[in-house]
């Protein structure tokens, strides 16, 4: 999480005939009328503004560090005591910031690292050798908008923790030179995000890398050697929209949105996390193959260094899983660990280097003709070590 909010989902919900619904935080498909990001996050910066990950780039290239990235040098520790830490939310996280009356939409762009217990101390330790130094985020001098940001001099990437209560020896003027395995400093207090009772509980630090002679963010999902991941994602349903962005019973003729209602988990965190590749294909009674994606990689959503417009990558449905809990000065279902991701995968295509891009919401569909009774849709769902499932659905007039 980034800036001074609790960067897990927040929601706004309706309830109609479909039970509860996300609503207008991402819009539905061909819908225009998003909710304005309110910049409470440094993943949606103020206007103008730059966000951490931008000011780390542009302090390191400044002072002359090498940057060109050596990524099959990179073997970072985990920040936390533990051979493997919990995670809260991890790169590619969908993610809904509510704030009063309005909501930001994006996906995480890190590892939120947490504890396993609130027993283990709350000391944060250098995943990497190299030179660190503090940024503030956007001017904010709280613990919580604090990061140590590291140049591992092995790889050439940058590594920001944010959410730290810097150890003395650091400073923002300069850069000190530090050891793997070095204490940096302590995991700040989450202050009003979440309800005083959680706060050690969701104490937690956000580890971003930072690619900077391409300006990317990468994936830490796959970095770390001791991340267990051996369980295999879970698709619950595959769902019909109309242009309208309604949720459609049965199948019917027209122009149709799909998505895929999935979620992935690991072996330690207990929550339900995003998944990293799609493939799908829709088709018809006779076999006709109405609409295909190739698997691609769905990191595309995340990396760039700054905000993007992705809000007709997904339909969030969430089922029986809100919680209305008053925090104090936040809304927030941070404690509600079975979120389940609807991804728009009509919406999808595959590029030639494997990644999956966004199409124009209304080109993004399937048109259904008069003489189709029913479609097959195949999906397979993969996380980010390969583990798949394969999920099949018959929809009928």
């Amino acid at each position: 999480m980034r800036g001074f909010v609790f960067g897990l989902c927040i929601f706004v919900v309706s309830l109609n005939s479909h039970g509860f619904i996300c609503h207008k935080l991402f819009p539905l498909p061909y819908a225009s009328n998003i909710i304005p990001n309110q910049y409470w996050s440094s993943a949606l910066p103020q206007p103008g503004a730059k966000n951490i990950h931008q000011k780390a780039v542009e302090k390191f290239f400044k002072n002359g560090f090498d940057l060109e990235p050596r990524l099959e040098n990179f073997s970072p520790s985990w920040p936390l005591l533990g051979r493997a830490p919990a995670l809260l939310t991890r790169f590619g996280t969908p993610t809904v910031l509510k704030f009063n009356s309005s909501g930001s939409v994006y996906t995480h762009e890190s590892l939120d690292i947490t504890r396993l217990s609130t027993s283990i101390t709350d000391k944060v330790f250098s995943p990497v050798s190299g030179s660190a130094t503090i940024i503030y985020d956007q001017g904010d001098r709280s613990e919580y908008s604090t990061s140590v940001v590291i140049w591992d001099e092995e790889s050439n990437l940058l590594i920001s923790l944010l959410h730290l209560r810097p150890a003395n020896f650091l400073a923002h003027k300069n850069f000190v030179k530090i050891s793997k395995g070095d204490y940096i400093g302590n995991l700040a207090k989450v202050e009003s995000m979440v309800d005083p009772a959680k706060q050690e509980e969701f104490k937690h630090t956000h580890l971003a890398v930072i690619d900077a002679a391409a300006s990317k963010l990468l994936n830490p999902s796959n970095m770390f050697e001791t991340y267990d991941d051996s369980i295999q994602p879970t698709v619950k349903d595959v769902q019909l929209f109309d242009e309208h962005g309604n949720i459609l019973p049965k199948l019917f003729n027209g122009k149709l949105d799909m998505s895929v209602v999935t979620f992935d988990q690991d072996n330690y965190s207990g929550r339900n996390f995003e998944i990293a590749n799609i493939k799908a294909n829709v088709k018809d009674q006779r076999g006709r193959l109405l609409y295909e994606l190739k698997k691609c990689n769905l990191d595309f959503l995340t990396s760039a260094l700054v905000n993007q417009d992705i809000k007709n990558a997904f339909h969030l449905d969430y089922i029986g899983n809100f919680v209305n809990a008053d925090f104090g000065f936040f809304l927030t279902n941070a404690s509600v660990q079975d979120r389940e991701f609807s991804y728009a995968f009509t919406n999808f295509q595959r590029h030639s280097n494997g990644e999956c891009f966004l199409v124009d919401d209304k080109s993004g569909f399937i048109f259904i003709e008069k003489e189709i009774k029913s479609i097959k849709v195949e999906i397979e769902v993969f996380d980010h070590h390969g583990n798949k499932t394969v999920f099949e659905k018959i929809i009928s007039k």
